[in-house]
């Protein structure tokens, strides 16, 4: 009996990226078109853009690729660089939140803590007066988290307006109740900011995610590309290796636990 050769059908599953060169605008709607459902980058930015900058530095192999078969093309650098274009300030922006994030609860501890204090000082006046301890004290309070001291500071100073004519020292008063009411009336309006930001930072990190998920597509595309035809070539395959990505290389973030020899970040 003759040979029956079974003939398997592979289909290939390899993401699509386009060969053309893209525009800001035409990767922008892309990039929305993806909406949310999708798989998001869990390599830190600063390390994507760094194997982005050196996979760039490969674009000249974008001829000799194609010529040899392989789906590669100059347009797909383009891409990279375009989408490095986007990125960029929108990682710097979201840097200067995470700053700005940073100076605004040390803020609020020291409100909160000079709060603490005035009360205090008020409740020392007080008790001058013959007034008992509770009508300057938090002490009914079982935390001390900013908003609950601020709330409480509110019926403190509404007992100070009301017992005023019955305390000594009403210069030094004054200015407790004043600089209260300022700390008060500030962390207010920054709380207020920052539920604008958060709304903001949301949309930024939500546009920021599908544009990082385009840029790893097309690097890890290339990537795949560059390792085959390269394989061995000490000059050329380093720069299709992704290293800060997939952590052979020190993370642009300084943090040794970033990147995982062994593994890769999820596609």
């Amino acid at each position: 009996m003759a040979a029956v050769d079974d003939v398997v059908a592979v289909t290939v599953k390899a993401k699509w990226i386009s060969t053309d060169a893209p525009t800001e605008a035409s990767l922008l709607a892309e990039a929305a078109a993806l909406g949310d459902a999708f798989p998001e980058v869990t390599s830190h930015a600063a390390d994507l853009i760094a194997d982005a900058e050196e996979l760039l530095r490969a674009r000249g192999d974008a001829a000799d690729l194609q010529a040899r078969g392989y789906r590669v093309s100059d347009g797909q650098f383009e891409r990279v660089k375009v989408l490095m274009q986007l990125l960029v300030p929108l990682h710097a922006a979201q840097n200067r939140q995470v700053e700005a994030s940073k100076a605004k609860t040390a803020s609020a501890e020291e409100a909160r803590a000079r709060l603490i204090a005035i009360r205090g000082e008020l409740g020392l006046i007080g008790r001058a007066a013959g007034l008992p301890a509770s009508v300057f004290s938090l002490e009914t309070s079982s935390t001390q988290r900013l908003n609950v001291v601020m709330m409480k500071m509110e019926e403190v100073l509404e007992n100070v307006r009301a017992y005023r004519d019955h305390l000594p020292d009403k210069t030094r008063l004054d200015k407790l109740v004043t600089e209260a009411r300022t700390l008060i009336d500030e962390q207010k309006g920054l709380r207020r900011d920052a539920r604008l930001l958060r709304t903001d930072t949301h949309l930024d990190g939500r546009k920021t995610a599908r544009l990082e998920r385009l840029l790893m597509d097309v690097l890890q595309h290339l990537s795949a590309q560059g390792l085959a035809a390269y394989s061995g070539d000490k000059q050329r395959e380093p720069l299709y290796r992704l290293d800060h990505v997939y952590g052979r290389k020190a993370s642009k973030v300084g943090d040794p636990g970033a990147g995982d020899t062994t593994s890769s970040p999820e596609a």
